[in-house]
C-alpha cells in the first residue's frame, strides 16, 4: 500500500512545467509525500534480543495455552 500510494501521489504532481531550477520545488513536494506516507504505513516496534519477526498473535495464544496445560494438543 505504501508504494501504491507514493506512485498515485507522484502522478498527481505537476512536473510538466519544470524548466528551471526554481521549478524543482516539486522535489520538495515529493519528499513531503514520501515522509507523510511513511508515517502513515510504518509502525514502531521494540526489538529485543527475544524478538522474532515471524512471531504473531496466534503463536502467542498457542504459547499461553501450552504454558497453562503443558499439552501440545490444541
Amino acid at each position: 500500500m505504501f508504494i501504491k500510494e507514493i506512485i498515485t501521489s507522484f502522478t498527481k504532481l505537476d512536473i510538466a512545467s519544470i524548466s528551471n531550477i526554481p521549478d524543482l520545488e516539486v522535489v520538495s513536494d515529493f519528499v513531503d509525500i514520501v515522509q507523510y506516507t511513511w508515517m502513515k504505513y510504518s509502525k514502531l516496534i521494540n526489538i529485543t534480543r527475544h524478538f522474532k519477526s515471524w512471531w504473531n498473535d496466534n503463536y502467542n495464544c498457542d504459547l499461553i495455552s501450552y504454558r497453562s496445560s503443558k499439552s501440545i494438543e490444541s
